[in-house]
């Protein structure tokens, strides 16, 4: 079937069916420009749905300066509006005034988010227009194959849709015969349901790593190592050959750079320092191996890092949206973290609702890209008043909202870190040898708590922790397969 027509503001389909609001437009886009939030209850609609072309442009480039951190309104936009591409567009209309002209006649936040349906809903009458049209031309020409030309319709028609995510999705009620014939489809593709974490028993408690289209919210104290969890888990999907698109504001570029370098000596069986790394007082061995191993890591091509910059959720969107777009989909998404993503036009919503947000947002793209996700978040600082530091399902500081949305909540704990601040007196004998014993067998650890766990048994496994390094692997012998948290043994991790 022909593709001519397709292209948005054709006269015949707008002037003949009048498939098309121009006050509806010029109110949604005043009160995008007003208030630049709108877009995130309108983030699903598109340039193209716009009838105008004018329209169409302002809003797309608008888009582009929210995304990205920038404020957008009729001063910020002027400059564009006269620049030499768009000048002759805005002289029809009055030249760059009429920009002011929609922010004047701004309809409320509220009825923005029904133009913009309105707007979509026109769009998608226009499209199916034009397509009928197309039906009308070849219908007509017989040589044309019939059976060809419906299945031209069926799949053009069905990519009309509702087009309010980036990519189409399938339908989301299904019978149980359509439930099978989804899981068959996935398995056909050959791609893995879950993202393994490299550290095999949390694997195999989560029944091969972390699931596709579901959150895993890590969530862990200050020094317990959260985000040494997260590198690692990142560093060994990648090195697996799954994309991942890792953000945080925790950590510099710098800093990042030498985590992953020395996760790629661990990797080869070299161990670097990565205090001695940052450092400028690195023997000449030293500096020689770190660059070998930077070098090394610069060749993973499906790892996309970005440190300290700010980001909103609809800023998450975009990022996301633009990781997939330079990696060619993404298997792993990491958010270091959640606390850090702003939210815009917040108004009244209180941090829990905020972060509740957050999350869904997260859970969405997740499902939207097909991808496995890691979000980072912080315990309460009530965890400090309690004799046992483990965390608890209920201890992050984010909302227990956030912990119901996720399908995996993972903690680390690190027990030398506490065992540190406990040092008995020296004068108690006893007591100081007791603390010695402990500080040795804690040494060079880490556990992992699953707290929550949709998919299998929750639990606690043990892993071998290098703070110089911060490279956290498998002790095959020693794992606590089944361990409840109430249940603790005393453990060696063998350092």
């Amino acid at each position: 079937m022909s593709e001519e027509g397709e292209h948005r503001g054709e006269p015949v389909a707008v002037k003949d069916f009048t498939f098309a609001n121009i006050e509806a437009e010029q109110a949604y886009l005043g009160a995008l420009l007003y208030d630049n939030s709108v877009l995130e209850e309108t983030h699903w609609l598109k340039p193209d749905d716009f009838s105008e072309d004018i329209h169409g442009a302002i809003f797309e480039t608008a888009v582009e300066d929210i995304e990205v951190g920038s404020t957008v309104d009729a001063i910020t936009l002027k400059t564009w509006a006269q620049s030499e591409e768009m000048a002759d567009l805005f002289e029809k209309l009055g030249g760059a005034v009429y920009l002011a002209d929609l922010m004047r006649d701004a309809t409320s936040p509220v009825a923005a988010k029904e133009y913009a349906r309105l707007i979509q809903d026109l769009s998608r009458r226009r499209a199916l227009y034009r397509l009928g049209l197309d039906l009308e031309r070849d219908l007509k020409a017989y040589e044309l194959d019939v059976d060809a030309m419906i299945d031209s319709f069926v799949d053009l028609a069905s990519g009309i849709g509702s087009a309010r995510d980036d990519l189409k999705r399938g339908p989301t009620q299904l019978t149980p015969a359509q439930m099978l014939e989804r899981e068959r489809a996935e398995e056909a593709r050959g791609v893995p349901r879950t993202i393994p974490t490299g550290l095999s028993a949390l694997d195999e408690r989560l029944m091969g790593g972390l699931p596709r289209q579901a959150n895993t919210f890590l969530v862990g104290g200050t020094g317990m190592g959260k985000t040494a969890t997260a590198t690692n888990i990142a560093f060994n999907a990648a090195a697996a050959g799954y994309r991942v698109f890792f953000w945080t504001r925790e950590m510099t570029n710098r800093q990042m750079l030498s985590r992953f370098t020395c996760l790629t000596a661990a990797s080869a069986g070299v161990w670097l320092d990565g205090a001695s790394i940052l450092s400028d007082h690195q023997t000449e061995t030293q500096a020689q191996a770190a660059e070998r191993f930077k070098i090394e890591f610069s060749k993973m091509e499906n790892l996309l890092v970005e440190t300290q910059s700010s980001m909103s959720v609809q800023g998450m969107r975009a990022r996301v949206r633009q990781a997939a777009k330079t990696l060619g989909g993404l298997d792993l998404i990491i958010i270091d973290y959640l606390g850090q993503v702003g939210v815009e036009g917040a108004g009244g919503m209180n941090k829990t609702d905020q972060n509740a947000l957050v999350s869904q947002t997260f859970i969405e793209l997740l499902s939207q890209y097909d991808a496995a996700g890691l979000l980072l978040g912080q315990v309460t600082r009530e965890l400090k008043k309690r004799d046992n530091k483990r965390p608890q399902l209920g201890d992050a500081r984010e909302g227990a909202r956030v912990e119901d949305d996720a399908c995996t909540v993972i903690s680390p704990y690190r027990p030398l870190y506490w065992l540190n601040q406990q040092e008995p007196d020296p004068a108690d004998e006893d007591a100081y040898q007791d603390w010695q014993a402990e500080c040795r067998a804690a040494a060079g650890g880490v556990e992992i708590l699953t707290l929550k766990n949709r998919d299998g048994p929750t639990g606690i496994d043990r892993f071998t922790f290098g703070e110089a390094t911060g490279s956290i692997g498998n002790i095959p012998v020693l794992q606590s397969k089944g361990a409840d948290q109430s249940d603790m043994m005393e453990m060696d991790y063998g350092q």
